[in-house]
C-alpha cells in the first residue's frame, strides 16, 4: 500500500507540484501563466485526496510515519514556500492557509515538523523550521 500511495503520488502531484515550485523560486522572473494556474489546480485536487487520508490517520498510509510521508512531506514544505512568495498571492489563495483549506494537511505538518532530528532535514537557507 505504501509504494502504491507513493507512485500514485509520483505520478499525479509531484509534476504539477513541481511545476509550480520553478515557476515561482527557480526562475529569475517568475511565470505565473496558465499553465502554472492549471498546474495549481491538479495540486489542490491531490491535496484533497491526502486530506482525505489525513482525516482518517494521522500519516498518510497506515498508524505510523512511513516511506510515504517522507516523500510528500518535502515536497509540501517546498510547495508552502513557494506559496508564500509575493508574486504567488493569487495563486496561493487556493491553498493557503492550510490550516484552513487542508486542516488534516496541517495538522500532518506540525506532526512531521516534530519528529525528532527534522531540523536537522531543513535547508539551511530557509531559516528555522515551522512547527
Amino acid at each position: 500500500m505504501i509504494m502504491r500511495v507513493i507512485c500514485e503520488y509520483q505520478a499525479y502531484a509531484e509534476p504539477s507540484l513541481m511545476q509550480i515550485a520553478e515557476a515561482i523560486l527557480f526562475r529569475h522572473e517568475p511565470q505565473l501563466g496558465e499553465k502554472v494556474t492549471e498546474a495549481m489546480h491538479s495540486v489542490a485536487g491531490e491535496a484533497r485526496t491526502i486530506e482525505r487520508r489525513l482525516a482518517q490517520s494521522d500519516w498518510v498510509v497506515g498508524e505510523s510515519f512511513s516511506a510515504a510521508d517522507m516523500v510528500i512531506y518535502p515536497d509540501i514544505r517546498l510547495l508552502l514556500r513557494a506559496l508564500a512568495r509575493p508574486e504567488a498571492k493569487e495563486l496561493a489563495a487556493r491553498f493557503l492557509p492550510v490550516e484552513v483549506n487542508y486542516p488534516a494537511i496541517g495538522r500532518w505538518l506540525q506532526r512531521v515538523a516534530a519528529l525528532p532530528g527534522h531540523e536537522r532535514t531543513w535547508p539551511p537557507h530557509w531559516g528555522a523550521p515551522a512547527r
